[in-house]
């Protein structure tokens, strides 16, 4: 196949095409192609891809390269709106769960997600009260939710001055 025939054909990109496709530089592209992460065709000493193989080490770079923040916040506030839980997003970001708790308060203020240092609070207040692990739930879903309990444990400690 002739160099003008690949050229004039869709879907065939250079080294510098790929490139600035994948936002990396020329040489990231050669290191690709020794790696068998690109696989291109040489025709008259130059090297060609396909848009196929473009795409599929695309999709390879997103899975391998490490999230900015803005991305990691993006898709934990698309995992949220699937309703899944912080321990999901903790796995998948490879986050903290501090990390993914603070992230969840921020996509959903209000919303009734506590760390562990507050539920450690917050059963350690229940425990200054006389309230057994038995009278937890009870109190719990008189309250409403773990972090309403903690705020209710939390106006009750600043009355008394504890």
């Amino acid at each position: 196949m002739s160099l003008r025939k690949i050229a004039s054909r869709d879907g065939f990109f250079s080294r510098k095409q790929v490139a600035v496709k994948l936002k990396v530089t020329l040489r990231t592209v050669i290191w690709y192609h020794e790696k068998g992460i690109l696989d291109g065709e040489l025709v008259d000493r130059r090297w060609w891809y396909d848009a196929d193989t473009v795409r599929e080490a695309e999709v390879h770079l997103r899975q391998s390269r490490p999230l900015t923040a803005g991305e990691r916040n993006a898709r934990a506030i698309e995992m949220f709106r699937e309703g899944r839980t912080l321990a999901d997003v903790v796995v998948e970001l490879r986050v903290t769960m501090k990390m993914a708790t603070h992230l969840y308060r921020e996509f959903s203020p209000g919303a009734p997600c506590i760390d562990s240092e507050m539920f450690r609070e917050l059963l350690d207040g229940m425990r200054r009260r006389g309230i057994v692990a038995r009278d937890v739930p009870s109190f719990v879903a008189g309250v409403g939710t773990l972090l309403e309990a903690h705020a209710q444990l939390e106006r009750l400690r600043v009355r008394d001055g504890a």
